[in-house]
């Protein structure tokens, strides 16, 4: 079998303009152009990572809608420990299914892991219903051998979001938020995005990402360095100032 490429410096087409290209998915995604279209319960059924990207603006969608897997196959998809999703709400029994992607990369101590998201839903909060709304939410994790644990967190939930009426097919949505981490230790990580069903296969919940950036640490200026700089100078200055005075 072929031995698998080492992974690169970096984030590989963090703004999904190259479709789903350095990303591996489990689920139900697309990409979508700008802002996520009108389309139908039937077009939404369609939708999986062959589908091609757009020309302009493009982020990566990924839905707990149809091709949707089990909560165990995203934890082994993104080296999780068991039921560590199941775990990570309160407010969740259990997860009915979810999709995800994953991009591995090479990261350095100090580096700051970016990217813009937006939480779509329609699970309701309406009173006028008369079922209880559950607690779909969206996620992030980070995983490395260089770390003693996955780092593991919610980006936007159902009953702790802050909506605002959706112009897409979604209900309520977030908006666009921003989510940034400092990479704790040099290694190769393993970033991890997602959205869940908490508790039934009902209604849809979407998370879109774009401009996922690695920001590379500054280099760090010695002190030994910045003394060889300084003194190199002095000496420079010194060794001026004796032809002048020879002269």
């Amino acid at each position: 079998s072929t031995p698998e490429a080492t992974p690169v410096y970096g984030i590989k087409n963090g703004d999904f303009e190259d479709g789903f290209n350095g990303w591996s998915v489990l689920g139900a995604s697309t990409i979508q152009q700008n802002k996520i279209q009108q389309n139908t319960i039937q077009q939404r059924q369609v939708l999986d990572s062959s589908t091609p990207a757009p020309n302009g603006d493009s982020n990566g969608l990924i839905i707990n809608d149809t091709l949707a897997v089990p909560a165990d196959e995203i934890e082994d998809f993104l080296g999780l420990p068991t039921d560590s999703l199941t775990d990570l709400s309160p407010d969740v029994d259990f997860i009915a299914q979810g999709s995800a992607i994953e991009q591995t990369f090479q990261a350095k101590a100090g580096d700051i892991l970016t990217f813009d998201f937006n939480f779509l839903t329609e699970e309701t909060l309406d009173p006028e219903f008369d079922f209880d709304p559950l607690n779909d939410f969206s996620f992030v994790s980070l995983s490395s051998d260089v770390l003693d644990d996955p780092i593991l967190e919610i980006l936007a939930d159902v009953f702790s979001g802050t909506f605002v009426d959706s112009s897409t097919f979604f209900e309520q949505e977030t908006g666009t938020q921003h989510f940034s981490i400092e990479i704790p230790e040099t290694g190769i990580y393993t970033l991890g995005l997602g959205v869940t069903d908490a508790d039934d296969f009902g209604f849809i919940s979407a998370l879109a990402v774009d401009n996922v950036t690695l920001v590379s640490a500054p280099e760090p200026t010695t002190t030994i360095g910045l003394f060889a700089t300084v003194f190199g100078a002095f000496s420079l200055l010194k060794g001026k100032r004796k032809q002048y005075d020879g002269n």
